[in-house]
């Protein structure tokens, strides 16, 4: 049989497999080789005489039973009659394969549809979109999804196909329907969008020759003649290396857009390529039909008549036949019906039932249709014997002596099939009794081979009128039998192997959980390493880590359930302890599972931290780190030393990120220890090299270092070529300006004199003690500054500014002062912006302000103007406004009574709305810069005295008498002297403040205005 349907595709074949139906076989054989003949008639281009010899066959499986190949049955008989034309035996092919295929093959139907409404130009577009919501693989919707695009284009339906285009673009892996994304954007006139898509994928050697035929049509219909010709010169050779049809299209495209604009060289040179190009395809069409022609009509005229008149015979024998069969079909649909019912339950059964139960469940099935004497069944390798009678089943081991002379021992040996009358047989002893078959209670017996794993047996009490009338039916219960047992060996191999996974997941070689949506099981060993319950949830477990690390760990919990297969790692902190936990997504029994391996991590995070604490080379850079300078520095201070702090300026790593900045870093490393050559060179800090030389004397180490900087300024950087060593350097003289013992103290004195260094902008700096001094001086004001701020420990004074043409007081301006340090307020201010507290002074400042006007209210019913001074960084801070406006809310004082002096420079146009919000809100602004009171809404200019001149007094006078005219007031401040403010009354100022007049708490402010309210 096998070699039957391996014959080549040949008439006289077809002649052999004709005779071959003619004889007895099972359906399995027949059907079998009526495929192969059709698949030989369709292979030799006999469609009509395939189409005459199938249809008899196809109205006798309207009575047969199913077969497994009826599928590849139909789509040949439906590949044969599309190539022939036949519509109506189309259609019926495609139905009787929807009806035999699989719920999960249906599909296939659906493309059959489509492949004959092709053939016959009708619309196919229902069941393309049929076929997209099928559960059908990603690249099969893709090409059907062109097929549908390619209609689409034919009827201009170019917003459809960019609706397709979009919503597939991620399942396009191959990138199939990006061409016609690009078309349909253009057609839509979208050239923009089709322009980004085109340049973002240029580089893309697949797609390279699509986006760069879109931008060439692109460029040509926005008339952009410049990138058109940069695009066409950068891309001439590669588009000489592409196949002629895209020549074709670019040359074309080309060619119009160069006759647009009239360029006669351009045009005559695509003439010429187009020539050239339409000949090699001319060329190659004619090739390609000599190739593809036709057999000689006459050779297959003589084919089609000898197949028409053998499959005429054939049709012939085939209806004599039929009616033969007739009278056996009703018995043989009645077996195909309880087979069908066998089947469906034997499949039903649980899979937990023993096999004996299993059995005994089988049996009584089979005898609500057939009801033999009994059943019986032996099993090879265990030596059991199972005997079904009469409702019940025995099962017995027994001893190989007991085969003997049985049929089924002559089954197991020969493995060959019986159906007899126990008269007939060689081995007529029955298993069962262990004596011969008793004639007058076995009739007949059936045997067959359970394949290499036992016999089934069935012993009948009636005669039959066919003796072999339930064969076909009991030997696919053998059939039935046999995959039971394949399945229980299995089954209890997989139960063996789970048992031992089960003891290898719960053993205490690794620390393991497995999480399901509901449940969650940690094994015992993972139970003692977290200090968990066995079914910790996971909302709990969370609770023990830190908090920062929870979203990551959720987000990371619920990408592994949705998506089967899938591998994750996380390293966190949980109950203190260094936790590494890999983690899979297992997809069983409908459900994903995560499975998870913890690994305690935390004595080797310790060993790797003292080891790194005791490290004295530097990973990064490989010169010696703070540690070995440490243990050095003991010996340096035993001698004459100087120690440099070489800081390097610039931030690198936003630039040119990690790599190359560490690069950078180990370069000039290596370059300050190879200059040093009579020293030795540590890394101090990130981007700080400390440097020891033996010598002290200013004048030697002062040349030291000069050479080493003027070395950096003449090196050039190998691993950042465009960028230059540029540093600020601190050294100290030991011991010439300090003996200190304590090496950490003599690091705090080179920190301090490289921060002093950067903020003179001086190149090289020497330690003096008092900068020291002036730092611990800093920092203790600094620290009563924070204890200040926090005990509210500070007062305010208000200096006077006077109108000296009213000869009154014009406004107040305050000032914070610490109630028990004496120390001027301005230094006050330097330090705080220095130490980065000054937005916090200030705004303590403004709360002080809003505290006196309510204690100024409640004891004379009345409010003043006040001048509060600020900083230009705190005016300008984002979050400015929002606090000012709500701080006096709060206290309930109208902002109209608030002048604010902004002191500072750089007012930019980016803060202009900033200024108007407060203008805006009746806030009076002052400003101590004249290009702010120029180009911004300001009140008034405040500006220190310091003319000494006719001339730098005549510009004041000229000064005001501008700003007066604007409404702007002019202060002159810091007027000392009598002297001083007679001058400037003289020049035409009105306003002026200095310590000429006295300053004065707020005190001594409240009963001023309770004296001047009483005399009004």
């Amino acid at each position: 049989m096998e070699k039957l349907l391996k014959l080549e595709s040949s008439l006289e074949n077809i002649d052999k497999l004709s005779e071959m139906l003619n004889e007895s076989m099972s359906t399995f054989n027949y059907q079998a080789i009526v495929i192969r003949k059709l698949e030989m008639m369709k292979d030799l281009g006999l469609y009509e005489a395939a189409i005459f010899f199938v249809k008899p066959y196809l109205v006798q499986k309207e009575i047969q039973n199913k077969l497994e190949t009826d599928e590849k049955l139909y789509h040949l008989i439906f590949q044969i009659a599309l190539l022939n034309k036949d519509e109506h035996l189309i259609l019926e092919a495609i139905k009787k394969r929807e009806e035999v295929l699989k719920v999960s093959e249906k599909y296939q139907a659906i493309i059959d549809m489509i492949e004959y409404k092709k053939a016959y130009h009708l619309e196919y577009e229902q069941e393309i979109f049929s076929l997209l919501s099928d559960t059908i693989s990603e690249s099969l919707k893709i090409t059907y999804l062109e097929d549908l695009i390619k209609t689409y284009e034919l009827e201009k339906k170019y917003q459809e196909i960019l609706d397709l285009c979009l919503k597939y673009e991620k399942i396009d892996y191959s990138k199939i329907l990006f061409p016609y994304l690009l078309s349909t954007l253009i057609h839509l006139e979208k050239y923009q969008e089709a322009k980004e898509k085109a340049l973002l994928v240029f580089d893309n050697p697949v797609l390279k020759k699509d986006a760069l035929l879109a931008l060439v049509e692109i460029y040509a219909k926005e008339n952009d003649q410049h990138k058109l010709m940069v695009l066409e010169t950068e891309n001439e050779e590669y588009v000489e290396k592409q196949k002629e049809s895209y020549q074709l299209s670019m040359y074309e495209k080309l060619l119009s857009f160069y006759e647009t604009i009239g360029n006669k060289p351009s045009i005559t040179l695509y003439k010429q390529k187009l020539t050239k190009v339409k000949k090699v395809l001319d060329k190659n069409k004619l090739i390609n039909n000599k190739n593809n022609e036709e057999p000689l009509k006459i050779e297959e005229e003589k084919k089609v008549l000898e197949v028409v008149t053998e499959s005429s015979n054939e049709l012939k024998e085939l209806n004599s036949n039929a009616n033969s069969t007739k009278k056996k079909n009703g018995h043989f649909v009645f077996q195909f019906e309880a087979l069908h019912e066998v089947l469906v339950y034997s499949h039903q059964l649980s899979e937990k039932l023993n096999l004996r139960e299993y059995l005994r469940l089988l049996f009584i099935k089979i005898n609500e249709f057939i009801t033999p004497m009994e059943f019986v069944l032996y099993l090879k390798d265990s030596k059991e014997l199972f005997q079904y009678k009469k409702e019940r089943l025995y099962d017995k081991k027994i001893i190989d002596t007991w085969l003997y002379e049985t049929v089924v021992d002559h089954v197991l040996k020969e493995k060959e099939e019986i159906i007899s009358i126990p008269e007939n047989l060689k081995f007529d002893k029955n298993i069962i009794t262990q004596k011969p078959y008793e004639l007058e209670k076995v009739k007949i017996v059936y045997a067959f081979p359970v394949q290499n794993l036992g016999v089934f047996v069935v012993h009948f009490d009636e005669n039959l009128l066919d003796i072999s009338m339930f064969y076909d039916f009991f030997k696919a219960v053998s059939a039935v039998i046999y995959t039971k047992l394949i399945d229980e060996l299995k089954e209890n191999r997989l139960r063996s192997e789970n048992i031992f996974l089960n003891k290898v997941i719960n053993s205490p070689l690794i620390a393991t959980r497995i999480m399901m949506n509901e449940v969650t099981h940690f094994n015992k060993e993972a139970q003692e390493l977290l200090s968990v319950e066995p079914h910790l949830p996971l909302e709990l477990f969370l609770l023990d880590m830190e908090y920062h690390q929870v979203n990551s760990y959720k987000n990371m919990i619920e990408k592994l359930y949705q998506n089967k297969n899938e591998q994750a790692e996380m390293i966190y902190l949980h109950q203190n302890k260094q936790i590494r936990e890999k983690l899979f997504s297992i997809y069983d029994e409908g459900e994903i599972k995560i499975v998870s391996i913890f690994e305690d991590l935390t004595k080797n995070q310790e060993e790797k931290d003292k080891l790194l604490e005791q490290a004295t080379t530097d990973y990064e850079t490989r010169i010696l780190n703070l540690n070995a300078l440490n243990a050095h520095m003991k010996t340096y201070i035993e001698d004459k030393a100087s120690f440099i702090l070489v800081e390097l300026q610039g931030d690198y790593k936003t630039i040119y990120g990690y790599e190359k900045t560490i690069n950078f870093y180990k370069e000039f490393a290596q370059v300050t220890k190879k200059f040093f050559k009579e020293g030795m060179v540590y890394r101090y800090d990130d981007k700080q090299l400390c440097v020891y030389i033996p010598q002290n004397d200013i004048r030697v180490t002062t040349k030291i270092i000069k050479s080493y900087l003027k070395h950096l300024s003449e090196y050039s950087p190998q691993s950042l070529p465009y960028e230059q060593f540029t540093t600020i350097v601190s050294a100290l003289r030991y011991p010439v300006v300090t003996s200190d013992k304590d090496i950490f103290r003599l690091y705090r004195y080179l920190e301090v004199t490289l921060d002093l260094a950067k903020r003179s902008q001086q190149e090289l700096l020497f330690f003096e003690y008092h900068m020291y001094e002036e730092e611990v001086f800093e920092q203790k004001v600094i620290d009563y500054l924070n204890i200040a701020l926090e005990n509210k420990q500070f007062t305010i004074l208000f200096n006077q500014i006077i109108d000296l043409e009213q000869n009154v007081v014009w406004q107040y301006e305050s000032e914070i002062m610490l109630s028990n340090l004496t120390i001027d307020s301005k230094y006050l201010y330097k330090i705080a912006k220095k130490r980065n507290r000054m937005f916090d002074l200030e705004k303590y400042h403004l709360k002080l302000i809003c505290e006196f006007l309510v204690e100024l209210e409640q004891k004379t019913n009345k409010l003043i103007k006040l001048t509060i001074p600020l900083t230009k960084e705190t005016f300008l801070h984002p979050t400015f406004n929002a606090y000012f406006m709500g701080l006096f809310k709060s206290y309930q004082i109208p902002t109209e009574f608030i002048r604010i002096k902004v002191i500072g420079s750089d007012i930019k146009e980016a803060h202009q709305a900033r200024i108007n919000e407060l203008v805006d809100s009746f806030v009076g602004l002052d400003t101590t810069n004249l290009d702010a009171v120029l180009n911004y809404p300001f009140h008034a200019l405040h500006l220190n005295y310091t003319a000494r001149d006719e001339k730098a007094i005549a510009y004041l006078g000229t000064l005001n008498a501008l700003l007066s005219k604007y409404q702007i007031a002019l202060i002159i401040r810091d007027v000392k002297t009598k002297e001083d403010r007679e001058i400037l009354r003289k020049n035409g100022i009105r306003y002026i403040e200095g310590t000429v007049y006295k300053t004065i708490d707020k005190n001594q402010l409240i009963e001023k205005i309770k004296e001047i309210t009483n005399n009004d």
